[in-house]
């Protein structure tokens, strides 16, 4: 079985960029590291204030391999896609946001991720809950109790 490290995640970065990015020429240095446990963001993209840097973030609950590769992948493939839309990368922005219309559905669709799409869709509506319930607390935390404000005693 193989571990699931950092290599490991920048070796998915190229699988993902051959199979459908082949055609994309990066405009600055791409990384790829785990971010923070989300119980709703897969991923996210971000750009070094300088721009030379984009910095992809993946869930770090992917690290367990209860999480098949594919979904993995999915979760690159859609950061790509903002990527090459101009969102924080140094392109040009295509849309006024990021998930207009379902753009990024449709870019995927075109880049053959279809299949990796409905499967990704398929494993989180079954499995991504019961895998947050075993890593995360999914308990609200009541909010801080106000402390009463004591006036001094009169002496």
């Amino acid at each position: 079985m193989t571990t699931r490290d950092q290599q490991w995640l920048e070796d998915r970065l190229k699988v993902v960029w051959q199979r459908g990015f082949a055609d994309l020429v990066p405009g600055n240095r791409v990384v790829i590291k785990f971010g923070r446990v989300a119980k709703t963001r897969l991923g996210s993209i971000r750009m070094s204030r300088d721009k030379s840097v984009s910095k992809i973030l993946i869930n770090r609950l992917f690290i367990s391999s209860q999480v098949p590769e594919e979904v993995v992948d999915g979760t690159i493939a859609h950061e790509l896609v903002h990527y090459l839309h101009g969102f924080s990368s140094p392109f040009e922005q295509k849309y006024c946001s990021p998930h207009a219309g379902g753009v990024v559905t449709k870019e995927l669709k075109q880049r053959g991720f279809s299949e990796t799409l409905f499967s990704q869709r398929r494993w989180l509506k079954t499995h991504w809950l019961p895998l947050l319930r075993e890593h995360v607390s999914l308990r609200r935390r009541p909010p801080p109790r106000k402390r009463s404000r004591q006036l001094p005693r009169a002496l």
